[in-house]
């Protein structure tokens, strides 16, 4: 773990930053409401990008965090800033990103809350990949995913 300015240059630690730095800044410099961004390459969650495909909301806890869809990004060079441009495209108020073919950007106002989507984010994938194996699913209503949605943040848990 390093921590950089938002130049790029090392602050804290032994190591180089990222080869990632400059889409992290990038988001950085785009979205001031963020602070926490989280990228990684979870395996369902990274496959659903591979292959550009959506997943479904067809349980009540996929719409929880992500909300009714996740944001695909279009295809990004792996290491440029043109990433970061792409999820900026595709944001449309997310904060859950599939980037074809990088896996998983996940952003929110700290970086456990960030890291906390990424990995609700694979949860909610591997069980709609579980669920789609079994045979046909069928989607929530519009209006039960909102809800849920809306539901989730003041509601639920601690």
């Amino acid at each position: 773990m390093v921590v950089a300015y938002p130049e790029g240059a090392v602050i804290e630690g032994t190591l180089k930053a990222s080869v990632d730095t400059g889409i992290h800044l990038n988001l950085y410099y785009y979205h001031t409401d963020i602070l926490g961004i989280t990228h990684c390459h979870s395996p369902y969650a990274s496959s659903f990008a591979a292959r550009g495909e959506r997943n479904s909301a067809v349980l009540a806890p996929i719409t929880h965090m992500p909300g009714l869809d996740i944001h695909f990004s279009r295809y990004a060079t792996p290491g440029d800033l043109d990433t970061g441009q792409a999820i900026i495209e595709a944001a449309n108020g997310g904060n859950s990103f599939l980037v074809k073919p990088r896996g998983v950007f996940t952003m929110d106002t700290s970086a456990t809350e960030s890291l906390s989507f990424a990995m609700y984010l694979e949860e909610a994938v591997m069980t709609f990949h579980l669920a789609i194996c079994r045979g046909p699913i069928q989607e929530l209503p519009h209006e039960e995913i909102e809800r849920c949605y809306n539901w989730f943040p003041k509601d639920y848990g601690q």
